[in-house]
Order: structure tokens, then sequence, then C-alpha cells
């Protein structure tokens, strides 16, 4: 059994946010200029901005269920510091969490589309070492030729007909 990374637990998580849009675009009479979608990690953002990159199957499902009728730009970063998911795993206490806006409402920074936090530059180190990605073989081809190609066929066979055959 292949060992989850947090990538590969944050790829399907990606897939409903996906799946929570196309349910929402459906049912809401508001028709929405744009969809932005909001990830922590970097890996999976780089993965979903992939061009060049072949995947494992696992890592290639979900990205090809990520971008069936969604664009790669739609993808932006958040970082860990503006994520109010992480209130949750990072130990904020229950009443804490009732009083907490962001929490609630989200980051401020959504409310202000002018604000939002810019996109870090995509590090084509991470992709180049990450083990989701095939490693593309690579082959090597070295000939010398010292005689031509008929002079060799018809060393090979006792006859003219034998060769003419095979």
């Amino acid at each position: 059994m292949k060992q989850l990374t947090i990538p590969r637990l944050e790829l399907p998580a990606a897939i409903v946010a996906v799946k929570l849009d196309t349910t929402l675009r459906q049912e809401m009479e508001v028709k929405l200029q744009e969809y932005v979608f909001w990830t922590e990690s970097m890996t999976v953002l780089q993965y979903i901005k992939n061009v060049s990159k072949k995947f494992h199957t696992f890592v290639a499902n979900r990205e090809a269920a990520i971008h069936s009728g969604f664009r790669a730009i739609q993808w932006r970063h958040v970082s860990t510091r503006l994520n109010p998911a992480d209130d949750a795993s990072r130990g904020l206490t229950g009443n804490k969490m009732i009083t907490n806006a962001r929490w609630k409402w989200g980051p401020e920074f959504l409310w202000q589309e002018v604000n939002w936090p810019e996109c870090p530059e995509e590090n084509p180190e991470i992709l180049n070492n990450d083990k989701e990605v095939k490693q593309m073989p690579t082959a090597l081809v070295v000939s010398q030729i010292t005689e031509s190609a008929i002079d060799g066929l018809m060393r090979s066979f006792s006859s003219w007909f034998l060769m003419k055959r095979l």
C-alpha cells in the first residue's frame, strides 16, 4: 500500500472544492463572473498548474478531475498565517473559535479583492524532486556505419532468393 503524503490528502480536498463549486453554481440563481479556489499547499498548486510533467496515476487522475471545466489560473495560494482552516488544527479552543471573526467569516482579504495575497513564485525544484512525477525514460542510440546496409545483408544470407524471401 502506498504511503499517503500530505499532498495526496490535499488533492481530494481540492476535488471536493471543485464538486462543491459545480453544485453551488447549478443550484444558485445568482451568476458569478469568476470562481477562485484557494489552497495552502504549494505542492498541490504546482500539480494543478503543471503543464510539462507527467504524474503517476493517483495524482494524474485527481489533476484531471480538477481540470475538468476549471482553469489552473483559478487556483491561488493562501499562506498558513492567513488560512482560517488552520485555526482548528493549531490548538484554538472552542470559546476562542466562537469569538474569532476569521473563523466565522473567513480571512479579511477575501472581502477585499484588491488586497488578495500574491501567489509565491513557482519553484520547479518541487516538481523535479517529487516522487509523484513520472521519470521519463531516456534513450541514447549510438551507431557506427562501416559498410553499407546492402553489403551487410548480402553477407548474412547464403543466397539472393533466401534474402528476398525473408
